[in-house]
């Protein structure tokens, strides 16, 4: 105590504010828990632009060390890359940041500074709020309101919105400005203003509109001694151009250099993203106690948003019952702050004022009376202008706060009412526990890729344009280029490379043959495919497993990835050479037999180990065991639609071919040549020789009924068994995938009375009870299904059998057509099936 005694009035002063700035630290720790205990784990932030800003920082570090402008870049958007210019950089979050990394890590880094910067916020308050006032508790209530402001704490994902501690100093020295004598206020008010277009150069938008109206608020103050205060604004005002000069400049070039134009007013954020009048007296969805009373009523002030994009502009009770005491006890001081208030409400309703969900369009807002100026639309999102509303709210309520605690009766309370306060107001500001963006994950596969020699690029998968956030948080760790990439405003050429090619637009269904795809991305230099499973569906995940001609490259429970060039001896076995650079990595043969047919399939896998220059093609052949009398089959391209010219080095595609063969017992042997397409000449021995007979099929169908009806272009009836026992129907369908189909299609049994063609009983499904999508079929695929129908309740008589086929999407049937034995169709594309089902008296 002796050495407090001894320090002057201003170490005192300084003293008090530093342990004032620790407290905000420890309330910016407990409002965005559990972020604290989990540092270096996660990203604050309740959305993936967190992990856009920390790109942010990693490609200003990247830029920066190897001499290139920032502002272009060719990691993203590969092969064109992209212009910067009007990308979202939050530089005051990016420089601190610059320097924490080597010495912290990167997401511990991320992370602090932001909790910095909400104590910022909220020390930053208290220096003009004391200003103002002249009193520390009071000053503590505005720093806290501000600081833990429900919509500042819904953007900890946006560095740029969290970072507004510079707009108090700034009125802070403004104040001081016009009120005083000092040059030096002026010059610092010129510097906070420059520190706010650098935070963010859409902030100087609200500042310009609170600044003018605090200027006319107090006119009175400063006219009177204009001609020494219109001097000292001038300072502010050259300060802050020249401070902002370099990097407009910079961007002004790079800008000038780009023949490719962004959007920077987005049409559809302002039509939705506007404010509710009534939501400034909701508490947040997520608040503990009130989310049960509050989620539905923000859902339905907002039904024209999605649910993440619902945020909370809460203002809260406790906030207007002081504001309110403010301006009955202190009108002179605190009209000005009101008027600031209401114009940023109106500014926050957009286009037109919204009540409980509902578009008033009758009274216009400021928002749309400004729109042709374009000054106040450079925010983009209307509601932003909520975020600054906490600066005169919070003053207004610090005011009430004065009058209330300077009263006799209470003023000698005033420090515990103050900590009751605080406890109240954090109450209601509640909406915890903090959402962040999980990064604690296995990173193991992207360190491999940034050891991987040479300059490649990466495919992210899925193909996710402006919300493809996550993929660059993992560029950071791989270094690599990547086809999409988040620009705040999209540049005309951004995606036009994925829009243009057909075979990658389609990804990743896997419409065209993966080996095509793969041949197409290597020649575009994209050396690897990336799957994220946490982003796709489990089809799409199926698809790639069962398709793709040869293993993954690696593969967890988060990632699945594909070299683009398959490695020999670690993706697949070394291919077995039948030509120069053509061989087989794998080869089989299955077979579906019945007393009327027996149907061959040979699958090949083929590698290149070097282009091709010739077309070739295949012949199957059999040949009866007893007489050795060869019937070959005509010959067919290794790949209808990719001749093997076209084949480059590292090409593996799996392709099957089918043979049907004489329904007697045999045996036979089956084998498989290569052909010159062009002249016909067979190359070589056989690939393979193998024998069928009916101990050896695949599938023995036994005495089932031949049908060879073709539904749309893939799938192949080949027969069907109906077995009928007590009351269930019980039908086995044999299909073949003549080529793998496109979509996971239904399947329909109709059991209809023949004479009123009214259907008694019917079946809707997957083959194998959803077990196996015709997605997930290969080509030359043989799929034996039984479907059983129930027929409990269905009247005693004869029915017959309708058998279709439809897109699970758009409910359209496949068109039938028949191969060899004539079979009847209905009108409405049905297989009508000629067997009769008799079900009998109980």
């Amino acid at each position: 105590m002796r050495c407090m005694s001894n320090l002057s009035p201003r170490t005192k002063r300084w003293l008090l504010r530093a342990a004032l700035f620790v407290l905000y630290f420890a309330i910016a720790c407990l409002i965005t828990w559990p972020l604290i205990p989990q540092l270096g784990g996660m990203l604050v932030g309740r959305t993936s632009d967190a992990m856009v800003h920390y790109w942010n920082g990693w490609w200003f570090q990247q830029a920066l060390q190897s001499g290139q402008s920032p502002f272009q870049t060719g990691l993203l958007n590969y092969p064109e890359g992209v212009s910067l210019v009007t990308h979202n950089f939050a530089l005051l979050n990016i420089m601190p940041w610059l320097l924490l990394e080597p010495i912290l890590g990167g997401i511990t880094a991320y992370n602090l500074i932001i909790l910095l910067y909400l104590a910022l916020c909220g020390w930053a308050m208290f220096l003009l709020a004391g200003e103002l006032l002249d009193h520390p508790q009071a000053a503590f209530i505005a720093g806290l309101i501000y600081m833990a402001w429900p919509f500042r704490l819904s953007q900890l994902d946006h560095p740029n919105l969290i970072a507004t501690f510079w707009i108090p100093i700034f009125l802070l020295f403004l104040i001081r400005t016009l009120r005083g004598s000092r040059w030096l206020d002026a010059l610092w008010a010129g510097l906070a203003l420059a520190m706010v277009g650098y935070t963010r150069w859409q902030l100087l938008v609200p500042l310009s509109f609170m600044t003018l109206i605090y200027l006319l608020g107090s006119v009175k103050t400063w006219l009177p001694h204009w001609r020494e205060t219109l001097p000292r604004l001038g300072l502010t005002a050259l300060v802050a151009i020249v401070a902002l000069l370099p990097p407009a400049v910079i961007l002004l070039r790079e800008q000038m250099a780009s023949d490719l134009s962004a959007d920077v007013i987005y049409k559809q954020d302002e039509q939705s993203m506007s404010t509710d009048l009534l939501a400034y007296v909701t508490p947040s969805k997520r608040h503990f106690a009130l989310k049960e009373m509050t989620k539905p009523l923000i859902d339905n002030y907002y039904p024209d948003r999605t649910p993440g994009r619902r945020y909370p502009t809460y203002i809260g009770i406790t906030v207007l019952i002081l504001a309110a005491i403010g301006l009955i006890k202190r009108w002179r001081d605190t009209w000005v702050w009101l008027f600031m208030a209401l114009v940023l409400i109106a500014l926050a309703a957009g286009m037109a004022w919204r009540v409980n969900g509902q578009l008033v369009a009758v009274v216009p807002t400021l928002y749309k009376l400004l729109a042709p100026l374009q000054v106040a639309r450079l925010m983009r999102i209307p509601e932003r202008y909520a975020l600054f509303l906490a600066l005169p709210a919070s003053l207004l309520a610090a005011y009430g706060w004065l009058s209330v605690i300077q009263s006799k009766r209470l003023s000698r309370w005033s420090p515990i009412l103050t900590l009751l306060l605080s406890v109240i107001i954090l109450f209601e500001y509640q909406s915890t526990p903090l959402q962040s963006q999980y990064t604690d994950y296995n990173k193991d596969v992207f360190e491999q890729l940034a050891q991987e020699p040479g300059d490649f690029a990466i495919l992210n998968l899925p193909l996710r344009y402006r919300f493809s956030k996550e993929y660059l948080y993992e560029q950071t760790i791989h270094h690599r280029s990547i086809l999409q990439g988040h620009v705040s405003r999209e540049p005309d050429n951004l995606y036009r490379f994925i829009e243009q090619k057909e075979w990658l637009y389609t990804l990743p269904e896997l419409a065209a043959d993966p080996g095509y795809v793969m041949a197409q991305l290597r020649e575009a230099n994209v050396a690897y495919v990336v799957l994220s499973k946490y982003l796709l569906e489990d089809s799409v995940w199926r698809l790639w497993k069962r398709h793709m001609p040869y293993a993954p490259y690696y593969s967890d429970d988060r990632y699945l990835v594909y070299a683009t060039t398959p490695e020999f001896g670690r993706d697949l076995e070394p291919p077995l050479e039948a030509l120069p650079g053509l061989g087989s990595v794998a080869s089989s043969l299955t077979t579906f037999c019945s007393t009327e047919q027996v149907v061959a399939v040979a699958a090949m896998t083929w590698a290149t180990t070097a282009p091709l220059s010739n077309d070739y093609a295949v012949q199957l052949s059999v040949a009866a065991d007893e007489t050795g009398e060869e019937v070959p089959t005509s010959m067919a391209p290794l790949i209808d639609a990719w001749p093997t010219s076209q084949w480059p080095a590292g090409t593996v595609v799996r392709q099957a071919y089918t043979l049907n063969l004489p329904p007697e017992t045999g045996p036979y042997t089956v084998a498989l040549r290569l052909f010159d397409q062009q002249n016909g000449t067979p190359l070589g021995e056989p690939l393979f020789e193998e024998q069928v007979d009916s101990a050896s099929c695949t599938i023995d169908a036994g005495a089932a009924a031949e049908a060879n009806i073709l539904f749309g272009d893939s799938l192949r009836l080949l027969a069907y068994n109906i077995g009928l026992e007590e009351d269930i129907l019980a039908i086995t369908l044999y299909w073949l995938g003549q080529e793998r189909p496109p979509d996971a299609y239904k399947f329909f049994i109709h059991l209809y009375d023949p004479r009123t063609k009214e259907i008694v009983a019917q079946i809707d499904t997957m083959p194998l009870n959803y077990q196996l999508p015709t997605s997930d079929w290969q080509s030359g695929e043989l799929v034996a299904d039984e479907i059983n129908l129930v027929l409990a309740g269905i009247a005693p008589g004869e029915y017959e059998l309708g058998i279709g086929v439809y897109d699970a999407e758009t409910g359209e049937r496949l068109p039938l057509s028949t191969m060899t034995k004539p079979l009847q169709i209905s009108e409405d594309g049905r297989l009508l099936l000629p067997d009769v089902i008799r079900i009998p008296q109980e």
